[in-house]
This record gives C-alpha cells, structure tokens and sequence, in this order.
C-alpha cells in the first residue's frame, strides 16, 4: 500500500477502543483511592480533636447554677406579686365603689350621701340629694379626702380621674373636679362636666397636671344646681397616675 492510497489514511492511529476503555478505569481506580485515603487521615484526625463525650469524660454542672435553676419559680411568682402590689398602689381612691360604706367621702354643699344596692361597678353606689329645706335648686356633692402625692412624682405629670354617674331627672349638670391642696388649701382645679340627657350611666373622665410636688389630690363630683327630689348616683370612681 502507496503513502498516497487513500485507505492509508483511513485507518485508525492510537489504541483500539478496549485498550482505552482499560486506561479508563486504571485512571479511576487511582483516583479513588486516593479519595479514600484523604477520607481516612481526617477522620483520624477529626477524631483526635473532639472532646470527650463519654461519661467519665464529661463535668456535672456547678452547684450554683442548680440552685439557681430550683429557685427560678419563686423568684418569678414575687416578681408578680411586687408588680401586682405596684399596680394596686397607683390607684388613689381607697374606697371607689362605696361597697362597704362611704368611709373616706364627705358630702359637698347640701347633699346628703346614701348608699344604694343599685350600681354600675360592683353592688353599690352613693345617692346624691338634697338636703330638706334645700333651695328648689342646689349644690350638691361628694369629695374623697385628699390623698399625697406619691414621692418622687414630679411638676407637669398627669393624673387621670374617671367617674360613673347617673341621674334621676334627664337634662341634669354633673361635673367632676380634681382638686390639688397646698397646705390644706385648694390651689388648683381641673373640671369636666356633662349634662346628662337620660338615665343611663354616664363616664365622665377628667385630666390634671401636677403643679406641686408633696401636695395632696382629691376627686370631686358635683351637682351644681340639683333640683329638689332628684338624686346623682356616683360609682367606680378612680384616680390614677398616668405611666
């Protein structure tokens, strides 16, 4: 066969097809065992740095921590308890819902105070009427002994005061005073009103900032002009110093 015979240079140059396929898997049968061999030095040495799991290996915990860990619950539950405590300090009124008596109230111009199983907070609430020989129209009111400051409270906080009341003839003028005294003097007022136009009950809510510290608030409810044989229902009444 000539160099220029054509089937010259058809035929095939390299290795046959199963002498390749044998270099193949020569090549891959290295290539995994190096990739075995890698795998094995890191377990090894992976193995080396863990620490000891085992049980002689391992610490139990300082005492301390299991005595803080028994005592958790009850410092929780007197945690609830100061806030609870806190909550019932912030409330000013000691008797808000006249369910016992009317200790700690006085009655305000000619009103005289009755307690009444008829009530918007509870059971009862206190009736507000005239006293006999009233004008056809009169002042009539009651008023919570003043209470302190509580300390640290300082000028320009605010208080809120919220009243339930309820009248006997619609169309009646009831208003709500948080009163400040400055050594046992009325030194600041502030009002809210509302003219009741039916029976129901009624909130009336009224706003004050403190102008002195260690002065002394009290809440006021009045009627200023009750006309005679009507009555006010007064109940749920609360001040307190707004967070």
């Amino acid at each position: 066969m000539t160099p220029s015979d054509p089937r010259h240079l058809a035929e095939p140059r390299g290795p046959s097809p199963p002498v390749r396929h044998r270099v193949l898997m020569v090549a891959a049968g290295c290539l995994l065992v190096v990739v075995l061999a890698v795998a094995i030095a890191w377990a090894v040495v992976s193995s080396g740095s863990r620490p000891d799991r085992s049980p002689a290996g391992s610490q139990p915990a300082p005492a301390t921590s299991v005595g803080a860990a028994a005592t958790a619950p009850s410092t929780t539950a007197a945690t609830a308890g100061e806030q609870q405590g806190k909550a019932k300090e912030e409330e000013l009124i000691a008797n808000p819902s006249f369910e016992a008596s009317v200790a700690g109230w006085r009655p305000v111009g000619a009103a005289v105070l009755e307690r009444i199983p008829t009530a918007k907070d509870g059971r009862w609430s206190v009736k507000l009427v005239g006293g006999p020989g009233s004008a056809s129209a009169a002042r009539a009111g009651i008023e919570h002994a003043a209470v302190p400051v509580e300390p640290g409270v300082k000028v320009n906080q605010l208080y809120e005061a919220v009243v339930w009341v309820r009248t006997s003839k619609p169309g009646t003028l009831v208003q709500v005073n948080v009163v400040e005294y400055v050594d046992g003097r009325r030194f600041a007022v502030d009002s809210a009103g509302s003219d009741l136009r039916n029976t129901n009950w009624r909130q009336i809510e009224v706003y004050h900032y403190l102008h002195r510290p260690g002065s002394r608030l009290a809440v006021e409810v009045v009627a200023p002009t009750l006309p005679r044989g009507e009555s006010v229902l007064v109940d749920g009444v609360k001040m307190e110093l707004e967070q």
